[in-house]
């Protein structure tokens, strides 16, 4: 805030009984903050040309001030940007604060193509996330529905503590993960029991602890079977025992490899099982899909999330290594990021 101003403020009268009072007996100060009266600020700009002998032609400097050929400076796209999809508020909303707050006239149309131009400049540093969450040690994926003009789409969104990309595609299936990762994804990849993610080359899955604890409880309120109460308890208490192993970080990397090994059998033993109830077939199946262990040599000993973005209803740290696909061998091939559903001429995504 700026340095408060001072103002005066003495009475005759008293603002109980208002009678007459004498002169001021004492003096005290009250700060007061306060948004100020918001009026648009319109700058001339004398812009010079000049005829430049190498390009044969008349040149100017570059504005800073305002995207190329646009009469609206830089802060009122940014602030609507954030506002819209930083906070969620609609562009209805959005176009009623300028008029009223700030006295700024803007129509729906005028905020839409100001994003869209907005979206073509940051398109290159979009990519370059994109490419640096390719090349992160582990990502949480999830896909969720979205509305892009009354049609259904899916907002798939690639996350980790350092980054979060989010892809809005009309498809749900694989595809979009190739265009994605391309062959290869070189790190961990955490996800739901979505069948799309099983068909990526990653060098290693981890499944979301919170989706496989809920599936257990669906299926316990309404199956009391005795051969799903036998595979539900040494599966339930494999992966306490695994969470419980994540959540020690007092131990050594030698003691931690040797608890992590002994994991192994056990899931082995869940996994041959040949069950007949369709709920243990299921998820068998499932974890027969992400839980193929590598050798304990290979395991990194950092735990990783367990829960998808936003789930809080598991633990928050796990074993590395509880539930993944063996590490490929398969080195990845060196590429340039491309998906066709992001660019700015195919898509809706590079507009967000």
């Amino acid at each position: 805030m700026t340095a408060p101003s001072s103002i005066p403020s003495g009475r005759k009268i008293c603002p109980e009984c208002s009678n007459p009072v004498p002169s001021s007996c004492r003096t005290r100060e009250r700060l007061i903050g306060d948004i100020p009266d918001q009026k648009p600020q319109v700058t001339r700009h004398i812009i010079h040309g000049s005829w430049c002998a190498t390009c044969k032609k008349i040149v100017e400097p570059i504005v800073s001030d305002a995207l190329p050929r646009a009469t609206i400076g830089n802060r009122a796209p940014t602030l609507s940007c954030w506002l819209h999809y930083g906070m969620g508020v609609t562009a209805s909303h959005i176009v009623d604060l300028f008029n009223v707050h700030f006295h700024f006239s803007l129509t729906p149309g005028g905020l839409i193509q100001m994003w869209q131009r907005l979206s073509e400049i940051l398109y290159t540093w979009y990519i370059d996330l994109m490419n640096e969450a390719w090349q992160s040690a582990y990502l949480q994926a999830d896909e969720t529905g979205s509305r892009v003009n009354g049609v259904t789409h899916w907002l798939w969104c690639f996350t980790n503590p350092s980054l979060t990309c989010y892809v809005i595609h009309r498809s749900r299936g694989s595809p979009v993960l190739a265009d994605f990762f391309g062959d290869l994804f070189p790190g961990i990849l955490i996800s739901d029991f979505w069948a799309a993610y099983n068909r990526l080359e990653t060098a290693a899955r981890q499944v979301c602890f919170a989706h496989l604890f809920r599936a257990m409880e669906k299926v316990a309120k309404a199956n009391q079977a005795p051969e799903w109460l036998a595979f539900r308890k040494p599966l339930s208490r494999f992966l306490r025992d695994a969470l419980r192993l994540g959540e020690n970080t007092s131990l050594t990397e030698q003691s931690r490899n040797s608890r992590i090994a002994t994991l192994h059998p056990r899931l082995d033993r869940i996994l041959d099982a040949s069950p007949h109830d369709p709920d243990c077939i299921r998820l068998t199946e499932r974890l027969k899909n992400t839980a193929r262990p590598s050798s304990p040599s290979s395991m990194p000993i950092s735990p990783l999330p367990t829960t998808m973005p936003n789930e809080k209803s598991a633990p928050q740290s796990s074993c590395a290594r509880t539930l993944m696909e063996t590490c490929r061998s398969v080195e990845p091939k060196p590429r340039r990021f491309s998906c066709p559903s992001i660019a700015p001429s195919n898509s809706t995504a590079t507009t967000l």
